[in-house]
């Protein structure tokens, strides 16, 4: 079976994003894919979206079958 992950914050906070990923990486994560994404922010009063630099990492790592309860 396979677990996916995904980590994402704003790019100012960069080092909590290192250090998350860092950590899942130590833990038997593999990283898939590591990007910086632009996301439409909150509106404004004057109805304009800025557009959000965001850090976005996906992750996935194998987890072994649940073995099957034999019951006679």
């Amino acid at each position: 079976m396979k677990q996916i992950k995904t980590v994402s914050c704003p790019i100012e906070r960069a080092e909590w994003f290192d250090n998350s990923v860092n950590d899942l990486l130590a833990n038997g994560w593999i990283l898939k894919k590591r990007d910086i994404m632009y996301v439409p922010g909150e509106l404004s009063e004057a109805f304009n979206a800025p557009m959000v630099r965001l850090l976005y990492a996906e992750l996935e790592r194998h987890v072994p079958p649940f073995p099957e309860e034999i019951t006679s």
